[in-house]
């Protein structure tokens, strides 16, 4: 369009941190000042002079309410006379994965029942196949695009119902290809796969804790420092009993930093999976990151002459613990590719399937590969970075001894690294993700996880690798809520026009 334009012409956002660090953007909520209290400054207005149009990725887990501060900031932005300032935004989101927490359904976008801003700003809509993600298996890609649309059958339900992992026949694999995880409804039951695969390397990797030998140093335990809270609001004095209790028995689904958890015992090893439970501050930086970023553990640094460092008995092994404090860092890296580095991966498995005995070539063919997979190296270290301990005012619930039958809760201080274990995840940090194995290990039992079972089904490539550990209701209904069904016969509709006037644009310019 013959115009100048700079790196915030097209302002690219997403509501959650996790999404927002996938695409190398910001969170629209810091971009736009949605937290912020009061009038915004010229020095605000000055950050959108360049911007023409706003990316937003995961809208489904936006509010209404959200949505009319959005309105209300870009208007303070841009043109007060105008929706959303008269900025041009793409709103990209699937309203079948999980509802926003916390949220009653009048305050959802395309409640009826809202006030109306979604339906009534929104001018194009084009729904999307998602045939790209399942183009390994088209058959599965239809079975999700069934329950997307309507619901799964009783035949589909079967289908589903194979991949159930059992001792006899159907078991997992001894090692998975790719990017794997598993699928939790709840919190403590992501900390319980997380301390049985802590256990399971333990076991296979430690001396025994009667032994003379040293623990090995890939493996380390950091044992947060925890101290009496300033307030004394639902404060209590930390003795070395309680201490000793946080650090042995809770997980961070006792200690809660609002809605982010805080391990006080990181189990970590070299390579392990790990979330990032940051701020979103980092997410314009070289190496993106924020709440939600997923990650794995490159290395870490202790400071000099580290007093805490030690070893303790885990499942009757020697392992090396140490206090926060005498760790001066750990470094992480992205687990999620980019496309280059996807692209030399590919070819590296092409040149590799090309080798043949009776080639005279497949030492130069294997010179190649080497070459490439050191790139693949130098790419990956430009994708690390290193986090430093953080404070947290947490709120701690934990039994005063192992044979209480009531837990204390209280609030303290907490130091410890912003990273929680991510061997297993909630079904709501998977959203945006795409994985080629997931283990789903159970199914919510409540009713308050909407859409829970598409979200993690569809995250999923293949049905080959999909796992179970136990079956998919054959009776529930996965069907979406009465105002979404409403809602998308409203957005068909749009679509229709949308495609039409497509269609007569393009006519028109292939007339010219």
């Amino acid at each position: 369009v013959s115009i100048f334009w700079s790196d915030t012409t097209f302002l690219i956002t997403a509501y959650t941190g996790s999404a927002a660090s996938l695409v190398g953007g910001r969170t629209i909520c810091k971009a736009a000042y949605l937290l912020k209290k009061g009038s915004l400054t010229e020095e605000d207005k000055r950050e959108w002079k360049d911007v023409m149009i706003v990316i937003i990725d995961e809208i489904s887990f936006m509010s209404d309410d959200q949505l009319q501060i959005l309105d209300q900031r870009m208007k303070e932005l841009g043109d007060r006379t105008k929706p959303y300032g008269g900025y041009s935004i793409v709103f990209s989101g699937d309203f079948r994965q999980l509802e926003p927490t916390k949220t009653s359904s009048n305050n959802l976008l395309f409640s009826r029942h809202s006030s109306q801003l979604w339906d009534s700003s929104i001018n194009s809509i084009i729904i999307l196949d998602n045939e790209h993600r399942f183009k390994e298996d088209p058959q599965y890609g239809i079975m999700l695009k069934n329950m997307w649309q309507k619901d799964l059958s009783i035949q589909q339900r079967n289908r589903i119902n194979t991949k159930v992992v059992n001792k006899m026949s159907f078991k997992l694999p001894p090692k998975f290809e790719g990017d794997m995880c598993y699928a939790c409804p709840t919190n403590r039951e992501r900390n319980a796969i997380s301390a049985a695969n802590f256990r399971k390397h333990v076991l296979a990797t430690h001396p025994s804790f009667d032994s003379t030998q040293s623990p090995p140093e890939h493996t380390i335990v950091i044992e947060a420092d925890i101290r009496s809270s300033a307030s004394k609001q639902k404060s209590r004095k930390i003795d070395n009993v309680i201490r000793h209790q946080i650090i042995t028995t809770c997980g961070d689904a006792n200690v809660r930093n609002g809605t982010k958890g805080v391990d006080p015992a990181l189990c970590l090893y070299k390579g392990c999976y790990l979330i990032c439970t940051i701020n979103n501050d980092s997410l314009t930086e070289k190496v993106p990151r924020g709440n939600g970023t997923i990650c794995r553990l490159i290395k870490m640094k202790l400071k000099e002459s580290p007093t805490s460092l030690t070893h303790r008995k885990y499942y009757a092994k020697k392992v090396n613990t140490v206090g926060v404090k005498d760790v001066e860092w750990i470094e992480c890296e992205h687990i999620i590719k980019t496309q280059a580095m996807i692209h030399i991966e590919k070819q590296i498995d092409e040149l590799s399937s090309s080798i043949n005995e009776c080639t005279l070539e497949n030492g130069k063919v294997t010179e190649k590969i080497e070459t490439l997979k050191e790139r693949l190296v130098k790419m990956a270290k430009t994708r690390r970075f290193r986090l430093q301990s953080q404070m947290y005012s947490v709120k701690v619930h934990v039994k005063s001894h192992k044979q209480s039958t009531s837990e204390l809760k209280f609030r303290c201080q907490m130091t410890q690294f912003p990273v929680l274990l991510n061997d297993a995840t909630t079904g709501h940090k998977l959203q945006g993700m795409t994985k080629d194995a997931m283990i789903v290990t159970s199914w919510p039992k409540w009713a308050l996880f909407k859409n829970w079972e598409y979200t993690v089904l569809s995250r999923v490539r293949t049905l080959e690798g999909l796992y179970l550990f136990e079956p998919i209701s054959m009776t529930k209904s996965f069907a979406a809520c009465d105002e979404l069904k409403a809602y998308y016969k409203r957005a068909r509709a749009l679509e229709k026009k949308t495609l039409k006037r497509r269609k007569q644009a393009m006519d028109l310019l292939n007339k010219h």
